[in-house]
């Protein structure tokens, strides 16, 4: 049987596979669903940076778009965006405001808004709800709070997930989708990176830590390590397990250092372990490149992983703004997409792009 056939079926099956496990889940949790009442004001529910937090907002069905204090929202974590914008009608006329994407629930119904960014310091509540946000709810405007601030988002597809913490509910599906984008950059754009799980685990740590100054740390410790295993530990003559501990302890002392200075880090779990394990393993096999293959393409390996890191952040900042349906999506896909690229034989694009360099210099 042809390859791309095999690589079809394969498809096809983990695409039936997941539609039906989309089917079982989703489907008692929308027949048993009826339209939620609710009033003029209401606990919700938003989820942001800083954590779940419970705030009152105003139903107002006179709204096109809901709207958020803007002190409200900096002090969440949210950042504003200037560039996608929304005319909103006021008493001063037409104005062009700022916009934020964010999630928040409403009783037993989770709502992803676009709501536009202000001041509402001179207003009751610091968010209105306006009527994209409620379509499917009942309004009753005699009333308020009819509903509760409910524990748990109503029953969806992959809803199972959303008992875990909301922000490691979208991480760990993060990985592997990460990791299909390295399967794919090394086996169909020749990208070289020092395997799929250095350039991955950054991409996780840096979406905690942010890319500035999360970044310069990881190039700090890297170097800094490299740079002392070659210069001092490899002229110990010492075992590869008795250096790789040295390192990790030369690693520690630097990430303790670094958090010890005026703008430095919270020490966490994932802070520490992540950049820990992944810098051992990047300095030891850089080092060791250095020693097979000389400096510029050990130092060219580096550059492509950390660069191909920086790209997967971005990559993994999109993901995590998705519901979990679109991000259980982006796995099955993933899983498909890993498949096909195994599958891929010929000549990756950094090949096609070498090659036709050395055609035309023949051909000169």
């Amino acid at each position: 049987m042809n390859m791309w056939v095999k690589t079809l079926i394969g498809i096809l099956v983990i695409v039936a596979l997941v539609g039906f496990l989309w089917l079982i889940m989703g489907l008692p949790g929308v027949l048993s669903r009826e339209p939620q009442v609710i009033g003029v004001l209401e606990h919700v529910i938003i989820d942001s940076p800083a954590g779940p937090v419970d705030i009152i907002a105003k139903v107002d069905t006179g709204a096109d778009f809901s709207a958020i204090d803007r002190s409200l929202a900096l002090s969440l974590g949210f950042k504003p965006s200037d560039t996608e914008t929304k005319a909103v009608m006021t008493e001063i006329g037409l104005q062009e405001r700022p916009t934020l994407r964010f999630k928040y629930k409403i009783g037993t119904h989770e709502i992803n808004s676009l709501a536009t960014v202000s001041d509402r310091s001179s207003f009751s509540t610091q968010m209105l709800i306006g009527r994209e946000d409620i379509k499917g709810l009942i309004v009753d405007p005699s009333r308020d709070f009819l509903t509760t601030p409910e524990s748990r988002p109503p029953v969806q597809f992959f809803g199972f997930l959303n008992t875990v913490d909301s922000q490691l509910s979208r991480i760990i599906p993060i990985i592997p989708i990460l990791g299909t984008a390295v399967v794919i950059l090394r086996l169909l754009a020749g990208v070289r990176t020092y395997g799929i799980f250095a350039p991955t685990i950054i991409a996780v740590t840096l979406l905690s830590l942010g890319i500035i100054p999360g970044f310069p740390v990881y190039v700090f410790l890297i170097v800094t390590g490299i740079v002392v295993k070659i210069l001092v530990l490899d002229r110990l003559n010492l075992p590869q397990v008795a250096v790789l501990s040295l390192i990790i302890f030369l690693l520690v002392l630097l990430m303790v250092g670094i958090t010890s200075l005026p703008a430095g880090f919270t020490l966490s779990f994932n802070i520490i372990f992540f950049p820990l394990i992944i810098s051992t393993y990047i300095v030891e096999q850089a080092s060791k490149s250095i020693t097979e293959h000389g400096v510029v393409q050990a130092m060219s390996l580096l550059i492509s992983t950390l660069v191909t890191a920086l790209l997967l952040t971005l990559y993994a900042s999109f993901l995590i703004e998705q519901s979990a349906t679109v991000l259980w999506t982006f796995f099955a896909v993933s899983i498909a997409a890993t498949i096909a690229a195994g599958q891929y034989l010929g000549l990756r694009l950094s090949e096609l792009i070498r090659f036709k360099f050395l055609r035309r210099t023949h051909v000169h």
